[in-house]
This record gives structure tokens, C-alpha cells and sequence, in this order.
């Protein structure tokens, strides 16, 4: 008897047999990954060497093939001392937290106030964070390298370091001395690119503003701006650096000239990341600012600015592909009788699921990439745009699990099987990489997985399309592929729909590894690379926001041949809801296909 993971294997075996044979058979039955992280021992006892014959141990055997054990290393940053520690390669880096603590002499956080960090497998230098409830042998690091253990900020001491780097009432005008290295205006304004790791607003206002300054540099810091310091505070600055220092030399009018330039540049970019939540007190100094400074320098850039404050941001992207818009194509159409949308064709379902899809997706604001404030119970509440287009994704997963599982007769199950791979291929050559992965993602649902009989009678065509389109999509090598496929549409100004699992995952990632703050006694520094990574990450996303499907608008909107069919389809996909839920799923795929079926005992 073989234990493996949750199942049970029952192996016979002549007396040439060795340790080693059972491991293979079962390591392959099982579809274990990762192999070299495996022993055979006794249940319970110690571990087998693999070349040991087997009738050394008797005639009957229960067994077990599990995880070994290992050390591996672990930095406590709160004592900065490495702790090694022996644990089993299916644990989790949870259970071992106390162990940690008890070592380093600290107190146990409360669950989830702490991070685990590592080197990035694929960016050596940039520290990325580990998932605490993953065993150790699914983490996607070198178990040789250190693990770092760190204890979270609170909030109130997040807060109080924010409130630090706005005490400082130095003008932006005069030089400041960060670690023993002065740091002025001068040497921004020249030619020079100074990289910057960490830095005290002062430096940072002054080279978001400076003559040939970097405008990844400037937006990384603007749209991240309300995290590390106070409204007022920043505005103030900047109202310092338009103004000029205090005696202007007659030859440096000219580059005065220029900083401001860039002074109403970096004001016109805070304003559109943040003129929707600005306090009110706030954005009357604002439009002051505008009204008496900006408005004599540039006239245009003003009036935009108070159009944004005022009105807020007019997102002209293309038509909305919403219910008014579908409504207004019905009135010249002829009514026709829906049969459903299995009776569709896939290509234009995807196509409507895009266009769909799309037309959510271009909403979300780039702040709503911070923090996760996706994520309900996290430093946000959880609303906005983005959190409704997590929940509608989740729907549509099962809402594909669902159609399927629904189908009582094998061959009817086989051909909505097939209809949904169809779309599957039309998403994948739409670029849709999201839908796309929603709907992968639904086909390995353990309900649908175990439908093996069902999927023998799906096309040999369908099923190696799929496994073509799931190898593109791998998730090894950090979604390497799919990265490389996002970044080649991007580069051509393709349209496209990213997967947003994967860049959400970035950001957490970058969040939970990083310090909004690097401190000590003396100082609170802005963590500038922390905020270079997470506006790296946002740009992606907001970019892809601005290319827009236009031919398939055209298409189903605009030139439509059917304008009845595009308003049943488009309502019928706005408006997906399902009744089953996940468990409610697997036990009707358990019904309708019994474990150990053949096609002959099914309808």
C-alpha cells in the first residue's frame, strides 16, 4: 500500500523489486512535479534509501511517498540574524513563524501583519514577496538563497513616518543634505540623470521639476505621492519650485523659464491621478495655484486644468460599448427570435465578450492599483471599478463550469465542452489574454477536469489546440511567454486585454516586499525604487487602457449587419449570472459522471 499526497495506491512486486520502483510508478501515476523533493519511508517512519530491495523489509508494506526534509535559511529583519531552520518541504512558511520568534527572542505578529521576501528568480537584486500558505516545494525561488522574515509597519507608525517627511519647512530652493551627500537643484537642472534609490520630498519635487528631468521618474513619484506625504505639503513645493528661488541670476531666467514648464507638468499629472478624491480645501489651493501662477505662464494648460477640477476627466476613448449605445441600434432593426447564445458563433462571442470586457477595463483609475485596494478588508474598502471587474471574472468562471455541468447527456456536455475551447482559440488570436485565462482556468476546474469521458468525445483538433494555448500561457518562468506576447502588442500598438491575475500578483508582490519608507532614528527616506516598480507595473495596465478594439466596434456597433443579434448577445454576456456554486458544481459533475464511468454507462 502506496500513499501519495491524498491518494492510495495498492502495488505488487517480486522479490528483484527495489525502493526505487515504487517511487517511479508512483511519482508518474500521481503526476508529481518537482520529483526531486520526494523520499519513500513508512508511514509515518523514517525514509527508505532508494536502492534498498524491497524484500528486506517483508512481504507487506505500507508506505508513503512524501516531501523530504531540508534546512533552509531565514533572515529576521527585526534582529537582523539569520536563522536556520529544518522543516519538511510540505510545509507552509506560516507554521514556522513561531519558531522563528521563539528564536530571535520577538513577539508572534498577528496573522498576515508580516512578509516573507526572496530574490526575484528572474530580476536578481529585486526582492519579491512569498507566499506564506504555499508548501515550500510550489514556491517559485531558490530554496538555497535567504528567505527574509519581516514584521509589517502598523498603520498609525505608517502614518507617523508619512507625517515626518512633511515636517521639513527647509525651502525647495536650498540645498539638502541626505546621508552625507548634499544634493541640489544645480545638479538636476543640468544635463545629468541622477539616480536616485531614496530621497526626502525636497530632492524628489526638485527632480520631478527640473529641467531635463525623467517623466517615468516624476509619474512613479506623483502617482504614489498620497501614500508617502500630505496634499498640502506637496503643493507646496511646488508652488516653491514655480516660484524660483529668492535671486535669480539675469542668465538663469531662461531655465527658470523651463522649470516651470516642467513645474505645470508635474501639477497637471497630480491633478489627473488624484482630482477625483482631493479634499475640497485642497482643491481650492489648487485652483488658486492655477488661476493666479499657471494661467499668466500658460493660458492653455490652465484651462485644461480647471476643466479637470471642476468637471473631472473626460476619458475619450471610443464610443461606450454600453446598454444606451446596443439600445439606440435597436430602433432601426428588425426583431428576431434569440435561440441563445450556444446557437452563436463563438468567434463572435468572443469578439462580444472582448468588446465587453474591454469596455469595463478602460475605466478602472491608476490609483485604484495601489495599496490593493482591489482587495475588500485591505487599506481600501474594496470599491471601484476594478473590485467590480474581479467579481464579474469570478462569475464568468463559473458561469462556464456551470453551462457544462449542466448538460445531463455526455455528448450535449462534449459539444458545449468544444463550444467553449472554440472560444477559447478566438480569444487567444483576439489577444484577450484575460477572458482567455478566465475560461482556461474554469476547463481545469476539478468539476470539468475529471469529466474524462466527456472530454473523449471532444476533437483531437480542440483538445491539442487547447494544450497549445495552455503551454503559451504557462505560468513558468513567471508567465514568461504570455509577458512576452503583451509586451510584443504593446510595442506594435495592438489591442489587447491583459491578464490582470498576473499584474495584480506584481503589484501585491512589490507592495509586500518593500517599505513605502526606508528609516532610521534620524530619518524617514521616500523608498524611490519601491516606487519606480509599482508605476512600472500600473503603466502597463493604464497603457493598455488607451488602445482600444476599434475594428471589432466597428464590426458589431457601428456597421452591424444585425443590430438585434449584437443587443441580444451583448445583454445576454452584460448580464451573465450563474445559480451553482463551487461545491454545488463538483457534486453534479460527480453525478452526472460517476468516478471509474465508460461512455456506454453514460447517456
Amino acid at each position: 500500500s502506496i500513499k501519495i499526497e491524498t491518494e492510495n495506491f495498492t502495488c505488487k512486486f517480486d522479490c528483484k523489486a527495489c525502493v526505487m520502483d515504487i517511487f517511479e510508478i508512483a511519482t508518474k501515476n500521481y503526476e508529481l512535479q518537482n520529483v526531486q523533493y520526494y523520499c519513500v519511508g513508512f508511514a509515518g517512519g523514517p525514509m527508505l534509501p532508494m536502492g534498498d530491495l524491497l524484500w528486506k523489509y517483508g512481504s507487506r508494506m505500507d508506505l508513503e511517498v512524501r516531501p523530504v526534509n531540508r534546512t533552509i535559511n531565514i533572515h529576521c529583519m527585526q534582529t537582523d540574524e539569520n536563522v536556520p531552520i529544518t522543516v519538511g518541504l510540505d510545509q507552509r512558511l506560516s507554521s514556522i513563524i513561531p519558531q522563528i520568534c521563539r528564536i530571535c527572542n520577538i513577539g508572534v505578529p498577528d496573522t498576515g501583519n508580516y512578509v516573507f521576501t526572496a530574490n526575484d528568480p528572474l530580476e536578481p537584486g529585486v526582492q519579491v514577496s512569498v507566499p506564506s500558505e504555499e508548501r515550500l516545494l510550489e514556491l517559485e525561488i531558490d530554496l538555497d538563497d535567504i528567505i527574509r522574515f519581516r514584521i509589517k509597519d502598523s498603520d498609525a507608525l505608517r502614518n507617523s513616518k508619512k507625517l515626518r517627511t512633511s515636517a521639513d519647512t527647509t525651502n525647495i530652493w536650498d540645498a539638502k543634505e541626505v546621508e552625507g551627500v548634499t544634493i541640489n537643484s544645480s545638479q538636476f537642472d543640468n544635463d545629468e540623470r541622477v539616480n536616485i534609490a531614496s530621497a526626502n520630498i525636497n530632492i524628489i519635487v526638485q527632480y520631478c521639476t527640473a529641467i531635463n528631468y525623467d517623466p517615468d521618474f516624476a509619474n512613479s513619484f506623483l502617482l504614489y505621492s498620497r501614500q508617502v506625504t500630505e496634499d498640502n505639503y506637496l503643493l507646496e513645493r511646488l508652488k516653491q519650485r514655480f516660484a524660483g528661488p529668492s535671486v535669480v541670476l539675469s542668465e538663469r531666467l531662461r531655465d527658470q523659464q523651463i522649470i516651470r514648464n516642467s513645474v505645470v507638468s508635474a501639477v497637471d499629472k497630480w491633478v489627473r491621478f488624484h482630482h477625483y478624491d482631493l479634499e475640497p480645501e485642497i482643491k481650492n489651493q489648487v485652483m488658486a495655484f492655477v488661476e493666479q501662477q499657471i494661467e499668466p505662464h500658460d493660458f492653455q494648460k490652465s484651462s485644461e486644468l480647471k476643466n479637470i477640477l471642476n468637471n473631472g476627466e473626460n476619458i475619450n476613448i471610443m464610443e461606450l460599448y454600453d446598454d444606451d449605445t446596443i439600445s439606440r441600434l435597436i430602433k432601426k432593426s428588425k426583431k428576431s427570435k434569440w435561440k441563445g447564445i450556444f446557437e452563436c458563433d463563438p468567434k463572435e462571442v468572443a469578439e462580444h465578450f472582448t468588446l465587453i470586457e474591454f469596455h469595463l477595463y478602460k475605466q478602472f483609475r491608476p490609483t485604484e492599483l495601489l495599496k490593493e485596494s482591489w482587495n475588500p478588508g485591505e487599506e481600501s474598502n474594496g470599491e471601484g471599478i476594478l473590485t467590480s471587474i474581479i467579481e464579474r471574472y469570478n462569475v464568468i468562471g463559473l458561469w462556464v463550469c456551470e453551462n457544462i455541468i449542466q448538460a445531463n447527456k455526455v455528448r450535449t456536455r462534449a459539444k458545449k465542452f468544444e463550444f467553449m475551447v472554440k472560444i477559447i482559440e478566438h480569444l487567444y488570436n483576439i489577444r484577450n489574454y484575460n477572458t482567455l485565462m478566465l475560461f482556461m482556468g474554469a476547463l481545469n476546474n476539478a468539476a470539468i477536469l475529471r469529466l474524462k469521458v466527456t472530454k473523449s468525445l471532444v476533437s483531437k483538433r480542440l483538445i491539442d489546440l487547447l494544450q497549445g494555448i495552455e503551454e503559451e500561457m504557462s505560468s513558468e518562468n513567471s508567465f514568461k511567454r504570455y509577458r512576452d506576447l503583451l509586451n510584443e502588442a504593446l510595442s506594435n500598438d495592438i489591442p489587447c486585454l491583459p491578464y490582470l491575475a498576473v499584474h495584480l500578483s506584481d503589484l501585491t508582490k512589490t507592495e509586500e516586499a518593500n517599505d513605502d519608507f526606508i528609516s532610521n532614528e534620524e530619518y524617514d527616506l521616500i523608498n524611490v525604487a519601491k516606487l519606480k516598480m509599482i508605476y512600472k507595473s500600473v503603466d502597463l495596465l493604464t497603457r493598455i487602457q488607451k488602445t482600444p478594439f476599434v475594428d471589432l466596434f466597428q464590426k458589431h456597433v457601428v456597421d452591424s449587419s444585425n443590430p438585434q443579434n449584437t443587443f441580444n448577445i451583448h445583454s445576454y454576456l452584460s448580464n451573465i449570472s450563474t445559480t451553482m456554486t463551487d461545491e454545488e458544481i463538483y457534486q453534479t459533475s460527480l453525478q452526472i459522471e460517476p468516478r471509474g464511468s465508460v461512455l456506454k454507462d453514460l447517456n
